[in-house]
């Protein structure tokens, strides 16, 4: 007993021919999809995890080292200001620091300052003046030329 395989094949190869390219097209738009979410969640989470938390008050003042003077009524904010020059000077890549610990006290001091305009306990006079103090100690840092040794006659 012969089985008419002949017909059902046609069918499957006609049902193939017309069928074959729309599922190709499909599947590819698809993949390309999925690939283009694959890619932007991936550059997503790369920016969520370069991504930082502000600096805290609690993170300045122990960067800054003024743990003790803080909590003073009297509260000479000078002394922040020395112990950032102090710092921002030693941590200068010329002698041996990093930018990176540069930038974290320069941050600190930053923080600092506006956490303590907000409680009232500095003016906006006084952060001005503090300001200009620290642009010249960080123009003087960046703009510094490196020493050059005299020359032997």
């Amino acid at each position: 007993m012969v089985l008419p395989f002949g017909p059902i094949i046609k069918a499957a190869i006609r049902i193939g021919l017309v069928a074959g390219p729309i599922l190709i097209k499909s599947f590819r738009t698809a993949y390309d999809q999925a690939a283009m979410g694959s890619a932007t969640r991936m550059a997503t989470e790369k920016l969520n995890v370069n991504r930082v938390a502000p600096m805290t008050k609690e993170e300045a003042i122990r960067i800054l080292g003024v743990e003790e003077e803080i909590d003073n009524e009297e509260f000479d904010y000078d002394l922040t200001i020395q112990n950032f020059e102090r710092m921002f000077k030693n941590n200068a890549p010329e002698n041996g620091g990093s930018f990176y610990l540069q930038s974290k006290i320069y941050r600190a001091k930053e923080c600092l300052e506006e956490e303590l305009s907000k409680e009232g306990r500095i003016d906006n006079e006084r952060v001005s003046k503090w300001r200009k103090i620290t642009d010249s100690v960080i123009s003087r840092q960046t703009t510094q030329e490196p020493e050059q040794e005299p020359k032997s006659i």
